[in-house]
């Protein structure tokens, strides 16, 4: 195993830009997405979803990855792209899906292409139109 290079051997010029971004980034940043296997990344807290009047809106798309014989598929990837005109900004890169294969992304209404991926199962894509609101629910079979 080689040694890990000490700044002293790193160019000047590294280890500014490195020291000048880690001061940019927030601590959350750096951990973002990282999350227990057996829970979703966009799960709420604890206690009800917000809704109208509550700071925000319970509006997105939820549902269950399964494989071509109806097993739950965890830790599957999903990721959201805005669509149409004037597309949203996404709030998360991306979901898991939890032990049984469940997911629950809160979404601002607009119109949205939601891709699932599992290393061994490959990927499935489906349009969605999440109202506001509402929740949409897409559930997905892989393989």
């Amino acid at each position: 195993m080689s040694p890990r290079p000490s700044p002293a051997r790193l160019p000047r010029r590294a280890v500014l830009r490195l020291g000048a971004l880690a001061a940019l980034l927030p601590a959350g940043a750096l951990v973002a997405g990282c999350v227990p296997a057996d829970r979703p990344a966009s799960s709420p807290p604890s206690g009800p979803a917000p809704g109208p009047g509550a700071g925000g809106a319970a509006e997105g798309v939820e549902g269950r990855v399964t494989d071509g014989r109806g097993r739950p598929v965890a830790g599957a990837l999903v990721t959201a792209a805005g669509t149409g005109a004037n597309p949203n900004p996404v709030p998360e890169i991306a979901v898991f899906t939890d032990a049984g294969g469940r997911y629950r992304w809160f979404l601002p209404a607009g119109s949205y292409r939601v891709t699932v991926t599992a290393d061994t199962l490959g990927r499935s894509t489906l349009a969605v139109s999440v109202p506001r609101g509402g929740v949409v629910r897409l559930d997905f079979v892989l393989g």
